[in-house]
């Protein structure tokens, strides 16, 4: 038979409150309020304690530091104190800390070149207009034009030898930086490509075409590549 005054006897003894089985230890300093309660049998006694449990501080570290490097990222993105292909590369780094797959190919497609049959929807920050003519092309030097690149375009409206039509720059960020390095405010830059650029079943693949761009269209082509990275990271930070 269970000696019930033995019992008391000994939780008088230990200064404990038979009433009371709630042991408040003053060694034990909660980390969080997250807590759960774990139920102890000794013997015929059941007590209950509180048991915390810790922050995983490392994973939130973690998290507090891609959130730096990402927004310190968008800044210097935005402020435009280094290219963007530098801004890319630093990308490259954070999509493969975090295990970003997707942010990962962006930024080596960019900082590499996009493959030749990569699907158009998927670079539509790549694309720009410009006048193309697989049987013309324009004298640049000649004085007709004064100087004057708009005169150009308006000529090459008129022609039916050359077409208005949309172009997909697949080279490296960094060639695409390079080429604007040399441009005027205004100007037109010559683009020489293949027939198979724009049509995969063309007769004569290796025939020459020639392209004429408004250098701002060229200019906008890298300013949407800005903007189509800055959407990226914006989109990631918010999942991290």
């Amino acid at each position: 038979m269970f000696n019930f005054q033995f019992l008391k006897n000994i939780f008088e003894k230990f200064n404990l409150s038979f009433e009371n089985k709630r042991i408040n230890s003053p060694t034990i300093k909660p980390k969080t309020t997250s807590k759960k309660i774990t139920k102890i049998k000794n013997s015929k006694v059941s007590v209950f304690i509180d048991q915390v449990s810790p922050i995983d501080e490392k994973g939130i570290s973690k998290k507090i530091t891609y959130h730096e490097k990402i927004t310190n990222l968008l800044k210097k993105i935005q402020s435009g104190e280094q290219s963007i292909s530098a801004c890319i590369a630093e990308a490259l780094g954070i999509a493969i800390s975090i295990q970003d797959a997707e942010l990962q190919l962006f930024c080596e497609n960019e900082l590499k070149g996009w493959p030749d049959k990569t699907k158009w929807d998927e670079i539509e920050h790549r694309k720009i207009e410009g006048y193309c003519s697989p049987i013309a092309s324009v004298n640049m030097n000649s004085p007709l034009w004064n100087n004057n690149p708009d005169s150009v375009f308006e000529e090459l409206e008129k022609d039916d030898n050359f077409k208005k039509i949309l172009i997909y720059m697949y080279g490296s960020i960094s060639s695409q930086e390079n080429k604007t390095k040399s441009f005027k405010q205004n100007g037109v830059f010559y683009l020489k490509r293949k027939m198979s650029d724009f049509d995969e079943k063309a007769k004569n693949p290796d025939h020459t075409v020639h392209c004429y761009i408004d250098n701002l269209t060229y200019k906008e082509m890298i300013e949407k590549t800005k903007v189509e990275l800055t959407k990226r990271l914006v989109d990631i930070s918010k999942t991290i």
